[in-house]
């Protein structure tokens, strides 16, 4: 059976690229000429090189595939980049779509987010794939750009081309070499952050997504979602756990809602001066203010798909990012 992988150069689609090869299953990697491969350098992949918002170079791509993974994207939280972000993510994700219905491809899974999902305002309450999208006001750009893609996603599934998402929480696992959420081991080890905020985020496990992926091509319902992101942590308890892995003192304070959100757009201004996306984005002080605490319930019992612990996941990470000198 042959695949395309677009991605397989960051951590999630590196993982889907391993977990292929566990099957046996060596696939067509989607890579520009400039591409570093360091993440799937020891894997067996076939390259095609291309790029997601060059509609030519994608015919070429998915000839002869049965399956597209489309983990490729722009993750950015600064509103300068929102043209781009939009270019690749949504644009990007609609010519892949129509290469692949012009190539006979029957699944094409998409790597979406809990931020096509949503949010709540209690750390008690949980929001599940039927949850309505309560983001929208907040016009957050990577937000908005995977909310829309997912949509031409799954409205894109028929009988003949079945589509299906995978919503990841943060993703935390070997292979992470763009240093996607290993970047917090490096900036924690690097300065003492005294202050946290009250919201909190789930984390997922890289190998647990990579596997969603596939078994969603496998065995999923088309034209549905799937929350891969296994557990809540409240970002106290987060910093907490990262203090404890790097050798840092933990944050001692929890800043109220309007005092981040006050530092958020300080760093957008910044931003703008410098034209260097700072720290703290408004995006991110949004973020840092809600509770995405989603139950993954339905990809547990649906597709079969594994549950790692957050400790488990972040110290593979951590223990990986090392070993290679990353950070």
């Amino acid at each position: 059976m042959k695949c395309l992988v677009t991605g397989a150069t960051g951590c999630v689609g590196a993982n889907i690229v391993k977990h292929l090869n566990d099957r046996g299953i060596i696939p067509r990697v989607l890579l520009r000429k400039t591409s570093k491969t360091h993440a799937i350098a020891d894997l067996k992949w076939e390259p095609s090189y291309g790029d997601i918002t060059d509609p030519r170079s994608l015919d070429k791509a998915v000839e002869g595939c049965e399956r597209v993974f489309h983990t490729a994207a722009f993750i950015s939280f600064w509103k300068k980049h929102w043209d781009e972000v939009m270019r690749v993510n949504i644009e990007g994700t609609r010519n892949l779509l129509d290469s692949g219905r012009r190539a006979g491809v029957k699944k094409f899974v998409f790597t979406s987010s809990m931020a096509a999902i949503g949010f709540t305002t209690r750390p008690d309450l949980q929001i599940n794939e039927k949850s309505p999208w309560n983001y929208e006001p907040y016009h957050l750009i990577y937000h908005t750009s995977k909310r829309r893609a997912e949509d031409l996603v799954l409205k894109s599934s028929n009988d003949q081309f079945h589509t299906f998402a995978i919503n990841p929480g943060i993703v935390f696992g070997e292979r992470d070499v763009n240093l996607t959420a290993a970047r917090y081991f490096k900036y924690a080890k690097l300065h003492y952050i005294p202050f946290t905020s009250r919201g909190g985020i789930m984390v997922s496990d890289a190998d647990d997504v990579a596997e969603g992926h596939i078994l969603a091509a496998e065995k999923g319902i088309p034209g549905n979602r799937y929350i891969v992101a296994n557990h809540f942590i409240l970002f106290k308890e987060f910093q907490n756990l990262l203090a404890e892995m790097v050798g840092q003192r933990p944050p001692r304070w929890v800043l109220p809602g309007w005092a981040l959100i006050a530092i958020g757009r300080l760093g957008d201004f910044i931003s703008s001066v410098s034209r260097r996306e700072m720290g703290v984005t408004y995006d991110m002080a949004v973020m840092g203010n809600v509770f995405e605490n989603a139950s993954c319930e339905k990809a547990r019992t649906t597709l079969g798909v594994g549950t790692t612990p957050v400790r488990a996941s972040m110290e593979k990470s951590y223990n990986w990012v090392l070993k290679h000198q990353l950070i």
